[in-house]
């Protein structure tokens, strides 16, 4: 009977083993899977950002104003009305856009009305005091860039110049 009883004692602690074993493999199975679903995750959220940043232009390929790149000068200039104020208050702005290069010159001349329309809607969007700064009108500059640069095909816009500016 001593033999039943140890063989039975020996017989449940295979199959205990055997189980905790199964269970740390599941457990470790189901870690693997989750850490790539997550990882596939990361790297499909990060490849649309990474094909975004080859097409937008880095900091360091910005203007380099002791060799700007091809100029194009908008022919008219952009008067708005600014938010606030009741309409009281106006900005006239002239505008030329530094390129990436020569070719983008015929892309800027078809899209010329979806450009102005673009610089209207983002200058009118601003408040007097948001542009009556410095800082504020590089910050103007930058957004308008970024709005042009989310539709060129054929380069890129570098730099916006402001050849005219007041706000009254």
């Amino acid at each position: 009977m001593s033999e039943e009883v140890s063989t039975e004692k020996k017989g449940n602690k295979g199959l205990l083993i055997a189980i905790i074993g199964f269970l740390v493999v599941l457990i470790v199975a189901i870690v693997v899977v989750v850490i790539l679903l997550l990882g596939g995750e990361k790297e499909t959220e990060q490849a649309p950002a990474q094909k975004a940043q080859k097409e937008r232009p880095k900091v360091e390929e910005r203007s380099d104003y002791a060799r700007p790149g091809p100029i194009f000068a908008i022919p008219e200039s952009f008067v708005v009305n600014l938010m606030g104020q009741n309409g009281r208050r106006y900005a006239k702005a002239s505008i030329s856009l530094e390129m990436s290069s020569p070719e983008l010159q015929k892309e800027i001349t078809a899209k010329l009305p979806l450009i102005k329309d673009t610089i209207i809607r983002t200058l009118s969007s601003k408040t007097f005091e948001e542009i009556s700064t410095p800082k504020g009108k590089d910050k103007l500059k930058e957004e308008i860039t970024q709005e042009l640069n989310a539709f060129m095909l054929d380069g890129y816009i570098k730099s916006i110049f402001f050849t005219e500016f007041v706000i009254q």
